[in-house]
């Protein structure tokens, strides 16, 4: 009985999902939804990574390192993370104090060079101060 079905579906243009297996529609093209949400997921932790690691690379040498990367899907991620940043970042400014592991000094760092697409190298004080404020700027580098 099974091997009727698939045999049927088989002569409806039905194949398997490349990457799991699974039978799969010919509407859905070469892998099943499934697998699309995950390699999404993936890529999309793999981008968010790359923006905290190296934001200074920007969508062409961040495109170079992940496959398929499309400049919407970073711009995306990327305000997504600079909104979650902030966030962390607001949350150590009202509780005037850093987290024990002073994570919002990686934070901070990313976040600065994300902001301003500008290079480590190249980036001056006065662009930190700006971006993250005075009373930010004191909290996590000092006065």
């Amino acid at each position: 009985e099974v091997e009727q079905l698939q045999d049927a579906r088989r002569s409806q243009g039905w194949h398997t999902c490349a990457a799991c297996g699974l039978f799969i529609s010919p509407a859905e093209g070469t892998r099943c939804t499934t697998c699309l949400v995950e390699g999404d997921e993936r890529r999309t932790r793999t981008v968010a990574q790359l923006l905290f690691d190296a934001p200074w690379l920007g969508f062409r040498g961040t495109a170079e390192l992940v496959s398929g990367l499309q400049e919407e899907e970073y711009e995306r991620i990327r305000a997504q993370l600079l909104t979650r940043w902030w966030a962390v970042l607001m949350g150590a400014r009202e509780k005037g104090r850093l987290s024990a592991d002073e994570r919002e000094r990686l934070i901070a760092s990313s976040y600065v060079l994300l902001r301003s697409n500008v290079a480590p190298e190249d980036i001056i004080p006065a662009t930190v101060r700006g971006i993250l404020g005075d009373e930010l700027h004191d909290l996590i580098y000092g006065k």
